[in-house]
């Protein structure tokens, strides 16, 4: 109950309380919750710590450890690390499963790393692990950091070869590159495609929409995007203003703005 309402100094106050029991014994599972509690945490280094007591204890880590600890290198970014503990799933003799992928894929998102992320893909791939579409939007995240928005085109279509359903979070990513790449022509095929994909815009798709074509000095689209919205019963909100206010300045309309 301490860990998964997030409180982890309880959680492990609890399981060095039954590790001071003679008539009990601390499981991989008491284990296992801790080290996700600290994961959630973003505690990177109690996640470890935690694994590592585990094996002091003679339990042997299961996947779903390892994976925690992945998962809060993620939250950090700490690509480094990750990949450390990815290499002692191997050592472990076990096999990494999509959610550990997931998670160090997470981590080259985080890191706005795209080489390390398409490499693990690649890896994914390799080991006959199908890739989901967390896969696919880890990947879409790092080049949205870099503006690729071609790069991100591509991936779109990886997805469909690959019959992965883009989910919102994937549009978004890709939205989100074309807003830092100032492109709106491109912004507005994705949003195309969320149609075509009956996949429904939210607040953020329309706030990238809007950025890429601020950046674009598009003040058409700007205005569409904005009565869009509102066909769609999105509210802006006031980052969704400034971008228009930006735009119009930035094209000397101070009636406008």
């Amino acid at each position: 109950a301490a860990a998964k309402s997030g409180h982890v100094s309880g959680a492990e106050h609890w399981l060095r309380a039954l590790g001071q029991r003679r008539d009990l014994q601390a499981s991989v599972v008491n284990y296992n919750t801790v080290i996700d509690a600290c994961a959630k945490a973003g505690d990177a280094d109690r996640a470890a710590w935690w694994l590592e007591a585990m094996r002091e204890g003679q339990l042997a880590p299961t996947i779903a450890s390892f994976n925690a600890v992945i998962s809060s290198c993620a939250l950090s970014g700490s690509v480094g690390e990750a990949e450390r503990w990815m290499a002692e799933i191997e050592a472990a003799r076990l096999e990494p499963t999509a959610t550990s992928f997931n998670a160090l894929l997470h981590a080259c998102s985080r890191a706005g790393d795209f080489g390390r992320a398409g490499r693990w893909f690649d890896e994914m791939s390799r080991r006959s692990v199908a890739p989901d579409a967390v896969s696919f939007t880890c990947v879409l995240d790092t080049l949205a950091k870099a503006g690729a928005w071609s790069e991100a085109f591509v991936w779109l279509e990886r997805m469909h070869v690959a019959g992965v359903a883009p989910a919102l979070a994937a549009f978004n990513a890709a939205l989100n590159a074309c807003a830092k790449a100032g492109d709106a022509k491109a912004a507005a095929e994705v949003m195309r495609g969320m149609s075509s994909a009956r996949v429904p815009p939210d607040r953020i798709s329309f706030a990238a929409a809007l950025d890429a074509a601020a950046r674009a000095h598009d003040t058409r689209r700007v205005s569409g995007w904005i009565n869009a919205m509102a066909q769609a019963s999105v509210s802006p909100d006031e980052a969704c203003f400034n971008v228009v206010i930006g735009a119009a300045v930035g094209r000397g309309e101070a009636d406008a703005a």
